[in-house]
């Protein structure tokens, strides 16, 4: 039942999206031409050496989320880097076919390869989280300074306002969060003699298990002590970010004209927007992504709906799909199906170690 409802939201939320974006088509004369041969075409001239480049530098991202994922753990387990990137290449996998339940195939994966407790995996999982939200934020708001907020007219332009009012809200958010799980981390051995007593509410069976997970929980938030853990967690964070977008911009250099006329910081925007909209996607078909990037390159750039709507596609294809032949071929070494990876989302299902 909570599946299907979490599914009901989603399709809400998407639903939602779908309904802004129709309202913005409906409105513009632009729109409601929309040619199709048009954005056939634009897809047909796509160049294969920089849509291949932008690829591979996707595929670099995940060896570096694995080198970020080590250094989380390195003040708990000196764990093996090659465990690490096949649950990351899987795991990025099992988003593109489940959605954001894929995101427990991850930790599940690692927590079993280094023997290590699930909730803590978790809990690195929550500290990455939050290096990838200063870090997305960081960037985009760096190009949002660099490419400003006006038009060539002079004007402001509406979305950039709100992205930078957002950027603020979610970096204040961000930091106080942070502060918490350092709290939680560092006072956690005054806390856990009385823990059980605060649960006292609870049945034992219930209040135990849960005691457990808490611990295991604030043990895998050990890195926020670590010194070198936050530094290089940063700056892998921040080379992953760059990577992403270095992939974003290559991709729409390999349309050619207009859209290879976006800078790099341009190609960043596009990028913040195409993440944020990622929050709202249904497994395997995407929707928010799309909706998100070609607002960006309509509303901010000028775009030809046609050629936005295309870059689009392509774009969310190679951030969130391309993944997909990578992680058939570990299935296929690693004697997983897609089916026990499913089941991993629910933590049924006990991989097999990496040789």
């Amino acid at each position: 039942m909570g599946h299907r409802f979490r599914l009901f939201l989603t399709l809400v939320f998407v639903a939602l999206l779908a309904f802004y974006g129709f309202q913005k088509v409906s409105r513009s004369a632009d729109w409601q031409h929309f040619n199709f041969q048009r954005f056939l075409a634009t897809l047909g001239q796509v160049r294969v050496p920089e849509l291949l480049g932008a690829i591979l530098l996707i595929y670099l991202t995940y060896f570096l989320r694995a080198l970020r994922w080590h250094e989380f753990l390195r003040p708990v387990k000196d764990t093996a880097i090659g465990n690490l990137l096949v649950s990351t290449v899987l795991g990025f996998g099992a988003v593109a076919v489940f959605g954001r339940p894929g995101e427990m195939v991850r930790p599940y994966m690692i927590a079993r390869q280094e023997d290590l407790p699930v909730s803590g995996q978790l809990a690195v999982w929550v500290v990455e989280r939050f290096y990838d939200g200063v870090a997305l934020i960081l960037l985009v708001g760096a190009a949002i300074v660099a490419a400003g907020s006006l038009d060539e007219a002079g004007g402001a332009v509406p979305a950039l306002v709100r992205i930078r009012h957002a950027g603020t809200v979610l970096m204040a958010a961000t930091v106080i969060c942070v502060t918490l799980l350092v709290l939680y981390e560092r006072h956690l051995k005054t806390w856990e003699p009385t823990l059980l007593d605060k649960l006292s509410f609870l049945p034992r069976r219930m209040a135990e298990p849960l005691k457990r997970h808490l611990v295991s929980f604030a043990h895998g938030l050990a890195c926020v002590g670590s010194a070198r853990a936050l530094f290089m967690a940063g700056v892998y964070s921040a080379l992953i970010w760059m990577t992403i977008a270095g992939a974003f911009w290559l991709t729409l250099q390999a349309f050619g004209p207009p859209l290879d006329d976006l800078s790099f910081v341009g190609a960043m925007l596009v990028m913040g927007f195409a993440i944020g909209g990622s929050i709202i996607q249904l497994p395997g078909i995407g929707g928010g992504t799309q909706v998100f990037t070609i607002l960006a390159l309509s509303e901010i750039y000028g775009v030809q709906p046609e050629v936005a709507t295309s870059a689009a596609v392509v774009l969310w294809a190679m951030t969130f799909m391309a993944v997909l032949p990578l992680a058939f071929i570990l299935c296929v070494t690693q004697g997983l199906t897609w089916g026990k990876l499913r089941l991993m989302t629910k933590g049924e299902e006990r991989p097999h170690p990496v040789s």
